[in-house]
């Protein structure tokens, strides 16, 4: 199913950049944003990505996810599925 994906965790994007840093302090990691709301998920990936995190996509909702998979050679975003 593709509404669940490997490890995600729900952040609210208007706790911002300080409590995100909190919660995931490892810059390492790729991350990936599905964002509801896509002003405030663009706005606190923007400043992550000035800190050093790895932001590799920034979906709005799941209904832009689902194009992805109907897209998911081109986007390779298999790897984020679960089974």
């Amino acid at each position: 199913n593709y509404k669940h994906l490997k490890n995600a965790v729900n952040f609210f994007a208007g706790k911002g950049t300080e409590e995100f840093q909190k919660q995931f302090a490892d810059k390492k990691l790729n991350y990936v944003f599905v964002s509801e709301n896509g002003i405030d998920g663009l706005e606190l990936a923007n400043n992550l990505s000035k800190k050093g995190y790895k932001i590799n996509w920034l979906i709005e909702g799941m209904q832009r996810w689902e194009w992805y998979m109907n897209n998911v050679e081109t986007f390779k975003c298999i790897d984020y599925l679960v089974n």
